[in-house]
């Protein structure tokens, strides 16, 4: 990790000093919080792993995506309503180090497992439409966070409003976005990609990834290799590829600048 602050890095934490010392209301808090979370880390220059952010509404499988990416269960998964209380990030064991003192990890529970590429970090996020307050302002922070939001919808739920406007938003401040589009039965495949495709168009994410997950019977809370074998190919080439990291973080600290000053 570089000992060495940019010039931006720099203004950006008296930006955040500032806001919390001087009384120009509550809205104040919300913003340091934002220069804190989202902008300050982007702009040290720290040698951090790549946020992967698993975010979506209630019930379409994230947690179980995230499990069977890693191998075993390390976030929960299940029928009660939230589920996912606690965000869990997972990284590459050789990766320890550069997680420890990243603000997004507060708060988190934090699993290294040698599944997750080396330089990405995984994050399984709150539910959007979570029934808890609480778990809705997480997962849109955690969002914002991001530098690559892994959108994750079903078949029967890709068009709901919620995960849209999140991705609309996301789209308004040049984020990296993959939309995934789980539990699609065999039948339904041509069909439901194809509109998902449409309004992905339509939302400026034309040229976004769209990874679909068959429909698969979960073993253990995890479903087979081959059903999340083209989300694990996206990951495994994004940690392989240097440069692309780059773009993505490139794309996601303007995106962040740009979301502050408006």
């Amino acid at each position: 990790m570089s000992d060495q602050a940019t010039p931006a890095h720099g203004a950006a934490l008296d930006l955040a000093v500032a806001l919390r010392t001087l009384d120009v209301g509550p809205a104040a808090g919300m913003l340091a919080d934002q220069v804190d979370e989202a902008l300050v880390p982007r702009l040290g220059g720290e040698d951090r792993p790549l946020l992967v952010v698993l975010g979506g509404s209630t019930g379409v499988g994230k947690s179980t995506l995230m499990n069977s990416l890693v191998g075993r269960r390390v976030s929960r998964a299940g029928a009660l309503r939230p589920t996912t209380r606690v965000p869990v990030l997972v990284h590459h064991p050789d990766d320890t180090e550069r997680v420890v003192g990243w603000p997004v990890v507060a708060g988190t529970e934090v699993v290294a497992s040698p599944a997750m590429p080396a330089d990405l970090a995984m994050l399984d996020s709150p539910d959007l439409d979570s029934v808890e307050h609480h778990n809705r302002t997480i997962a849109v922070r955690l969002i914002d966070t991001a530098d690559l939001w892994l959108a994750v919808t079903s078949a029967s739920r890709y068009a709901d409003a919620v995960p849209w406007q999140a991705l609309h938003r996301t789209t308004a401040r040049n984020g990296t976005t993959a939309v995934v589009l789980n539990r699609v039965g065999a039948l339904a495949v041509g069909e439901v990609s194809t509109h998902v495709a449409t309004l992905m168009a339509q939302a400026g994410l034309g040229d976004s990834p769209l990874v679909v997950v068959p429909e698969h019977e979960a073993v253990d809370g995890l479903l087979p290799a081959e059903a999340v074998a083209q989300l694990s190919a996206l990951l495994s080439a994004l940690g392989a590829d240097p440069g692309l990291r780059a773009m993505v973080r490139g794309s996601s600290v303007a995106g962040a600048v740009a979301d502050v000053v408006a």
